[in-house]
This record gives C-alpha cells, sequence and structure tokens, in this order.
C-alpha cells in the first residue's frame, strides 16, 4: 500500500507592528507586512541549505535587478551576484539546480539559507493539499517563528 502523493505550499511572512505594508526592512532589503512563496529547497552536499522565495508580485526579490523591482530585496548570503555563488561550490549547486529545472530568472525570486528565513521571518504557513486522486479535506498550518529579538509565537 503506498499513500497517495500530496502537494504542498508554503510560504513566508515578515511582519513588523506598526510598519506601513511594503516598507523596506533594513536589515534585510526584503519587504515588511509582505507574504512571500517558497519555491523550493536545495542543500549543496552537507553544506548550506537554501530556500528560493519568490515575491508573488514579482518586484523586490532579488535586489530587483531581475524584476525591475526598484533595487530592493534580499541583500545577504546567496543573495544574486553575491560571493557564494561564485565559489567552487555555488557554481556546482547552480549547474545541479538548473538541471533539475530551477528558475533563476522567475520574477522576484532570490535564494537565501535557511537559517536566514528562521530568523528573519516571522511566520511560516504551510497548506497541504487533497491527494489528486479524490476529494479529500484541505488542511491549513500556520507556525510562526522566533524572531529576532522578540518573543511573539504564531496562532
Amino acid at each position: 500500500f503506498r499513500p497517495a502523493a500530496r502537494a504542498a505550499a508554503c510560504c513566508f511572512t515578515l511582519e513588523r507592528a506598526g510598519a506601513a505594508s511594503g516598507a523596506v526592512d533594513r536589515g534585510s532589503g526584503l519587504l515588511l507586512n509582505h507574504t512571500y512563496a517558497c519555491l523550493r529547497g536545495a542543500q549543496l552536499g552537507r553544506g548550506a541549505r537554501l530556500l528560493q522565495l519568490a515575491d508573488p508580485r514579482g518586484g523586490g526579490g532579488d535586489g530587483g535587478a531581475a524584476a525591475g523591482g526598484g533595487g530592493v530585496g534580499w541583500s545577504g548570503a546567496w543573495s544574486a551576484g553575491s560571493e557564494e555563488w561564485k565559489s567552487a561550490e555555488g557554481v556546482a549547486l547552480r549547474r545541479a539546480l538548473l538541471a533539475a529545472g530551477a528558475d533563476f530568472a522567475y520574477p522576484g525570486s532570490f535564494w537565501l539559507p535557511i537559517e536566514e528565513a528562521v530568523s528573519i521571518f516571522s511566520r511560516a504557513s504551510l497548506c497541504v493539499l487533497p491527494p489528486a486522486t479524490g476529494m479529500g479535506e484541505m488542511g491549513l498550518r500556520s507556525a510562526g517563528a522566533q524572531p529576532a529579538g522578540g518573543a511573539r509565537r504564531g496562532s
């Protein structure tokens, strides 16, 4: 017996009380009170564990260069043009990701270490979709990540 395959969608939200939606977080370059979709994850051997996230509006991912996002976007480790991608490991990872179908030109997308995602984003949401073979209930689970310097837990 094999259970039916399930699909899931995941997203991360960067919340800051009192900040205007779309304001830029100075530390990360990402938009405040905004949700980013998770496109895929990757691991470099036993090293870097990365997530490819995307701004659903198509801008503000990789510094705005690829999507015309006005120059805001992730500027930390594994950002577009960073030293990590220029290393031998980064070149090998990029080659493997391209072979697996990763789209580095996806509008508003960017890569960041999973450890950075945990420290930056205040909420992670996971939506488990029903099996394609029949009707089922959609489960929605939302968990707040421990924000840096904060004690808030999600609902």
